[in-house]
């Protein structure tokens, strides 16, 4: 008889220290006994609580609830739960109740216990959750409408491509998966190109550039990639997240006013070339009179006019060739690294 009554008090005592809100009731709903931390967290004296109905601090709507769910506990043998929103402190807070039926030998219901438990930081994290889920959501629409984007393993080897990505190159997402980005490589790009930018990611360095690729009909487009390293717990690279910006447009603009500016100054040089020959003529009759001596003062003030302009015009011409020759060398060696 002792050992049963020192279980039972060890029972109690576990219930009395328990962090989670705890009452007994009747089978009517009311309080029988409470815990502490119930007293604490009602801000209430056990006196003021024992007696008090399950009803007792609640609005009509939550009364509502919680009569729906006593009504459901004594016909059914099972515990129910509810959740009720209190204001403490003038602070919402949440409660999960859980309810369980304790019977006699024949089955009738003699009392109830509740055990309640604060969820509002919970709910707050789960809202906190769903509102990050959401962003995160409008985040990957964002990117899937906008972003080409695809992630690699530490090989190079396609893991996930995003609908852009497909949509783009013309390959279905199966295609993509398990191959490289060599699938789509133009041929554009010189080798050193692909190991220069492997030698840079491969370092955990973040690499960013202008590739043009093809598509899977053949058809040709460039992009601004960004390929970032993405390192495991032990700070080993496992991963590379592509992302990339179509800009066919801007590089065919690009191209168009490169074209023209080569063509201007083919032209430009060209003409500069043809000047020059009339020129050497003119300056070669222009010194042979030159050497002569004139009586009279205006013709020679004509031919110092004349060789003075002809000076000047040799002089722009020759400034204007010599640019050309030097824009041009400028141009070859860009477009030939470019390659």
């Amino acid at each position: 008889m002792h050992k049963d009554f020192s279980i039972i008090e060890k029972r109690l005592n576990i219930l009395a220290n328990s962090t989670n809100l705890i009452s007994i009731l009747t089978a009517d709903g009311i309080r029988k006994y409470v815990n502490k931390t119930f007293c604490d967290y009602f801000e209430k004296t056990e006196d003021e609580l024992i007696g008090s109905s399950i009803f007792y601090g609640y609005s009509d709507n939550q009364k509502e609830i919680i009569a729906n769910k006593l009504m459901k506990i004594k016909t059914q043998d099972e515990s129910v739960k509810v959740t009720i929103n209190i204001g403490r402190n003038n602070k919402n807070k949440l409660i999960e109740w859980t309810i369980t039926r304790i019977c006699d030998d024949n089955q009738n219901l003699i009392e109830l216990v509740a055990i309640g438990k604060d969820i509002s930081e919970l709910n707050v994290i789960k809202t906190q959750k769903e509102e990050i889920n959401t962003l995160l959501n409008a985040h990957v629409e964002a990117i899937d409408s906008n972003i080409i984007c695809s992630i690699t393993d530490k090989n190079g080897v396609i893991t996930y491509a995003n609908n852009k990505f497909c949509e783009v190159s013309k390959y279905d997402l199966n295609e993509l998966v398990g191959n490289t980005h060599n699938i789509i490589n133009s041929g554009f790009h010189s080798k050193d190109f692909f190991t220069n930018m492997w030698k840079n990611i491969s370092n955990g360095k973040v690499w960013e550039g202008e590739i043009k690729n093809k598509t899977k009909d053949g058809n040709y487009y460039w992009v601004e990639t960004v390929i970032i390293p993405i390192k495991d717990t032990n700070s080993k690279i496992n991963r590379f997240l592509s992302l990339r910006i179509l800009k066919t447009q801007i590089k065919e603009m690009e191209e168009e006013i490169l074209r023209l500016l080569k063509s201007h100054e083919d032209m430009l040089f060209m003409i500069s070339h043809e000047i020059r020959r009339p020129i050497t003529s003119i300056m070669g009759v222009l010194n042979i009179f030159n050497e002569k001596e004139f009586e009279d003062t205006e013709s020679k003030l004509m031919l110092n006019y004349l060789m003075e302009s002809i000076q000047e015009l040799d002089f722009h011409s020759r400034k204007m060739t010599k640019y050309i020759y030097e824009h041009k060398k400028v141009n070859k060696f860009s477009s030939t690294t470019t390659h």
